[in-house]
């Protein structure tokens, strides 16, 4: 009766071995195999790190539902999808929540909804798709850069929550009202390159910012901008401003480059 006892305890302890550490370990490594067939994966050192880039000769996807059990597996970091024209869905993604990096880069994703749940995103591209709303973005408050470029955003007032915002990139888009970014008191590079933009006044809240472009722009009054002692960078290319102002503004800002 003993021995038995001793033989069902010795099966459970194998059996909560098998479940708690090597199952999981097993599952990781068939799907970092099965990865392996559709992209690179790369995994790093300490493995805090784990990066997947889609094949060339799969963007031509419409879904990435496969892979999206996969890469939560593989507790996936950094995730690049660039170029899939037609992946629109992207509701799998919502459980790959380990991801820091996320390139949807001309897919023809326009609803971001999902994304609402990746609160670990610091850096996401969104550059030439379809999204025009950016709402449910204002729930990735860990985002340190945010590009935009080339997309129907208009209404920047959901993006006024993401407060460690460090870099943000708006060119081309449909923006006239930056009053919301004024905000984003840790932007050190913002691009309003070929926007509706005519009013600079409420950047001067934004102590930090490095770089700045609004060439392409409406702007003819860059008086306001004196206030960013810290810029480095001011592109004016195409724009209105006189240059009494632009060589007032050199004067006041000595260690800026302006570009006009």
């Amino acid at each position: 009766m003993a021995v038995l006892l001793w033989l069902l305890t010795a099966g459970m302890v194998l059996s909560s071995i098998w479940l708690f550490f090597v199952q999981p370990w097993y599952l990781r490594r068939m799907a970092v195999a099965e990865l392996k067939r559709h992209g690179e994966i790369e995994i790093s050192q300490d493995d805090d790190s784990v990066t997947f880039i889609l094949n060339d000769g799969e963007k031509d996807r419409e879904t990435v539902t496969d892979l999206a059990v996969l890469l939560n597996r593989v507790r996936c970091t950094d995730l690049s999808l660039n170029g899939c024209e037609n992946l629109k869905d992207i509701q799998c993604l919502e459980q790959v929540e380990s991801l820091r990096y996320l390139d949807l880069r001309r897919t023809g994703v326009s609803d971001v909804g999902p994304l609402a749940a990746l609160t670990n995103l610091q850096w996401l591209d969104l550059t030439v798709t379809g999204v025009s709303d950016v709402g449910p973005l204002a729930a990735l408050t860990n985002l340190r850069r945010l590009d935009l470029d080339g997309t129907g955003v208009s209404d920047v007032g959901p993006l006024a929550a993401l407060t460690k915002l460090q870099r943000l990139f708006l060119d081309g888009t449909g923006v006239s009202d930056v009053g919301p970014l004024a905000a984003l008191t840790n932007l050190q590079e913002l691009s309003l390159r070929d926007t509706g933009v005519s009013d600079v006044g409420p950047l001067a809240a934004l102590t930090k910012l490095q770089r700045l472009f609004i060439d392409g722009t409406g702007v003819s009054d860059v008086g306001p901008l004196a206030a960013l002692t810290n810029l480095q960078e001011l592109f004016l290319n195409a724009t209105n401003v006189p240059m009494e102002q632009v060589e007032a503004l050199r004067k006041k800002l000595p260690e800026c480059h302006i570009c006009r």
